[in-house]
């Protein structure tokens, strides 16, 4: 049985959903080409790191899923705090024990997109084989 409750939640679900395609296909589409394989070979890396580790552990694979966002969007500042994330420095010792080597390579394709995105932004050649 459906209620009015429901139905507002659906509806706000789906105008979120909506907000976020939006903001995303306006990130991607105002960018220069060049800009947009930039952020592409990035999230591919992203991605097919982050298949890995989740087939080794869960632990904190949502949270840094929106790493990927965050380089489609550019939001390179957000992007740099998952990096540092990623270190867990401030999770316990044997968490960090644990996840940190895990995420290690994660953590250095984010480092290297963040430094090659500021390279860009101040018109510095990025070479990439």
């Amino acid at each position: 049985m459906k209620t009015p409750q429901g139905d507002l939640a659906a509806l706000l679900f789906e105008a979120s959903d909506r907000h976020w395609r939006d903001r995303i296909a306006r990130s991607w589409t105002v960018q220069c080409r060049e800009e947009q394989r930039a952020r592409l070979r990035t999230v591919i890396a992203l991605s097919v790191e982050l298949d890995r580790i989740k087939a080794i552990d869960s632990f904190a694979t949502g949270l840094h899923a929106q790493a990927i966002e965050a380089v489609i969007e550019g939001d390179w500042r957000l992007a740099a705090d998952h990096a540092e994330w990623c270190k867990f420095d401030e999770e316990h010792e044997d968490l960090r024990a644990r996840c940190a080597p895990i995420w290690e390579g994660y953590r250095a394709i984010l480092i290297g997109a963040v430094e090659d995105a500021r390279r860009r932004a101040a018109g510095i050649p990025v070479v990439k084989s």
